[in-house]
């Protein structure tokens, strides 16, 4: 768990004269005020509860049908073997269908040649029992179906987005009590909180532990990669004598 922060330190002496607006989105300031403006980013994980396993599917076929029917046939047994290991096909959907040309290496100018077509797809597979991950991993490499990506996360952010915001403001305010100490000040008051950024992450990618010179091996032992939940905002204190 990381915490990182950037401070901009913007410094407007405000003389004891009538109130001026410093900008159309910071209050404005007080006679002898300035303001600071912080960067904090607040990081926290959490153990994921659901996962995406993304299957791709390739076939070549002499016509765009042949390819699509191939493909279609090895997205059949994919179910089938899913079912094999109590995945319900509702859990199961099929995205971003295509079939285009190969065409061949030309050795000279001319019009190209289509060497053949492919059709490619991918199927998501959603699990919410994640001690399901490794047999129907298993499953799908020993069937054939070795290109595989995951996405851990969570059915419901809230807590985990809520604390990284708590965590962002607190180290907002901490950097700017460390700033105005160095300038002999105190933070005063608070000006504008804009929340700028959330992120989430949890991607796993297989690949590397699917196919050794042709022949397929089981994938070592897989455990859920932690989410991390990122926030960051900006925020203007006022600074004042001490």
């Amino acid at each position: 768990m990381r915490n990182l922060m950037w401070a901009i330190v913007g410094l407007c002496a405000v003389a004891a004269s009538p109130l001026r607006a410093q900008s159309t989105d910071t209050p404005q300031l007080l006679p002898g005020e300035s303001v600071i403006r912080v960067t904090g980013e607040g990081e926290v994980e959490r153990v994921p509860d659901i996962l995406t396993l993304t299957v791709a599917i390739q076939s070549d076929g002499a016509t765009p049908k042949e390819a699509a029917d191939a493909n279609l046939a090895k997205m059949t047994a994919l179910i089938h073997e899913l079912q094999g290991v109590g995945v319900p096909e509702a859990l199961i959907s099929a995205r971003q269908l295509s079939a285009a040309p190969v065409y061949a290496e030309r050795d000279g100018p001319g019009q190209r040649v289509v060497r053949h077509y492919s059709a490619s797809q991918r199927v998501e597979i959603r699990l919410r029992d994640l001690t399901r991950l490794q047999p129907v991993v298993d499953r799908l490499v020993d069937s054939g179906f070795g290109q595989l990506d995951a996405n851990f996360d969570l059915s419901d952010r809230t807590a985990a987005r809520f604390e990284a915001q708590r965590k962002a403001i607190a180290n907002t305010r901490a950097e700017a009590e460390n700033i105005a100490a160095a300038l002999g000040k105190r933070v005063g008051r608070l000006l504008l909180v804009a929340n700028t950024r959330e992120g989430y992450g949890g991607w796993r990618n297989f690949d590397d532990n699917v196919v050794v010179s042709g022949s397929r091996i089981k994938p070592l032992a897989l455990r859920p990669a932690p989410v991390t939940v990122t926030s960051r905002v900006f925020v203007d204190w006022s600074l004042v004598d001490q």
